[in-house]
């Protein structure tokens, strides 16, 4: 599925988000999940999920790197906050997207820019340089 507008830009969605419904038997309240990513992703943190509580978007889950697979376990309530239809309906709607660090393994698109010196920066730390070099050679006794 689309990665929703209102979803946090500073974390980037290489699976896009992925939608399911679950059937849970009758006296089962919660639902354990395990999503697999393979090959393994070192840059995913979790997965977003909308509190309907809260109505913001959360990060959840723990995250375990193994040989060539990457896996995020979490679980979600019958009518909890992170149950899209919050009805305690013995059914959990759950659109979830795995989140990841903007740059790292996996080939992300968005890579993070690396920070640069302005022109007056780079001047100010050659200036620095001279200045210490200058320094030590008088302190070395030679001109």
């Amino acid at each position: 599925a689309a990665v929703p507008a209102d979803v946090s830009s500073l974390l980037a969605y290489p699976c896009g988000f992925l939608d399911f419904d679950a059937e849970l038997a009758q006296a089962q309240q919660t639902l354990q999940l395990t999503v697999y990513f393979s090959p393994r992703n070192l840059s995913i943190v979790g997965v977003v999920k909308f509190n309907h509580l809260t109505q913001r978007w959360d990060l959840l889950g723990t995250v375990e790197h193994r040989a060539n697979k990457t896996l995020v376990r979490y679980s979600l309530s019958d009518g909890g906050p992170y149950d899209d239809d919050r009805a305690v309906d013995s059914r959990i709607q759950d659109p979830v997207g795995a989140a990841a660090l903007a740059i790292g393994e996996g080939g992300e698109t968005r890579p993070t820019p690396i920070p640069s010196l302005t022109p007056i920066g780079l001047g100010v730390l050659v200036a620095a340089w001279a200045l210490l070099l200058l320094i030590m050679r008088r302190r070395s006794g030679t001109t």
